[in-house]
């Protein structure tokens, strides 16, 4: 199915109060000497609050990169020559600055990127830029590679989520195409035994600039030469072990997957990625080597 988009917007006109000081109930309990059984209870209490600091914490290793979730036009900060697209990571992320992003334009439409600021969240993130024209559109895109961004962890992002905008119209003068390319489907051979494998990727409509370096697979796993035309795409991925493998297709400026308007191609959707768990060989069935003795051959 075609990635559904949503209705174009045109960048202008569119345009019970806490006890600080409460004791612990532990210490009533400690000094109401008259109440034996209230300091059984707060023994117990007593000896987890003197081990805490020496019981051994198991540490929590942050290995997932960040994605973005979504990226799309600010309409409160449109104004007729200027405007900003506000990018929202998964988490929050350090890194982002204006070599990170790239813009396109169609027809008579210009525009250029003028600045990135932090958003509203350390999440998000606005990026700037000025624009005009008659007509056509403007869509703004992120590079998934070489840009520095990481979150709090260390871990890069790279390109995974929703990596370009809409295309959005200037002067209610849009082109006749305003359809981002998506993806209809991504397979794989419905029983995979030997490396490499073969995947094919549908586009929704005519696209170019697929190449391996569109692609994101598990670790243990390579991508191959793509080959293909059109909106049908082959890709090859070579890989080891028997875990299940996901290819994901990644969209943005980098990738410069397109279709015939220019518009990139915005990844993010469920169908943009496939997984596949390459197939056990069965097991050997034993063999009765004499029907006295029963002994068996196999496996034994």
């Amino acid at each position: 199915m075609m990635q559904k988009t949503k209705p174009q917007t045109d960048i202008y006109a569119a345009i019970s109060p806490e006890r600080p000081h409460a004791e612990p109930r532990w210490a009533a309990a400690i000094f109401d000497r008259g109440r034996l059984h209230g300091l059984a209870r707060a023994v117990p209490l007593l000896l987890i609050a003197a081990l805490a600091p020496a019981l051994p914490m198991q540490a929590q290793t942050d290995t997932t990169a960040p994605t973005i979730t979504s990226f799309e036009l600010d309409l409160a900060t449109a104004t007729p020559t200027t405007a900003k697209m506000v990018v929202t990571f998964s988490e929050p992320v350090t890194g982002v600055d204006v070599t990170d992003f790239a813009i396109n334009t169609t027809l008579t439409a210009g525009a250029t990127i003028t600045g990135v600021t932090a958003g509203s969240t350390a999440a998000s993130y606005l990026v700037a830029f000025t624009y005009s024209g008659a007509s056509g559109s403007v869509q703004t895109a992120i590079k998934t590679t070489g840009t520095g961004i990481a979150d709090l962890a260390g871990n890069a992002f790279v390109g995974r989520g929703i990596t370009a905008t809409l295309a959005y119209p200037v002067n209610n003068a849009p082109p006749p195409d305003m359809t981002l390319p998506g993806i209809t489907s991504f397979t794989a051979p419905a029983t995979v035994t030997t490396s490499p494998v073969q995947l094919t990727v549908v586009f929704g409509e005519a696209v170019t600039g697929v190449s391996a370096d569109d692609f994101l697979a598990s670790p243990g796993a390579t991508i191959g030469t793509v080959t293909g035309s059109g909106t049908t795409w082959t890709v090859p991925v070579t890989f080891t072990g028997a875990g299940p493998i996901t290819v994901t297709a990644i969209g943005g400026a980098t990738a410069n997957i397109r279709d015939t308007a220019s518009h990139w191609f915005p990844g993010g959707a469920a169908s943009s990625a496939v997984t596949f768990t390459p197939a056990t060989a069965g097991a050997t069935s034993p063999v009765i080597s004499s029907p006295l003795t029963a002994s068996v051959a196999a496996g034994s």
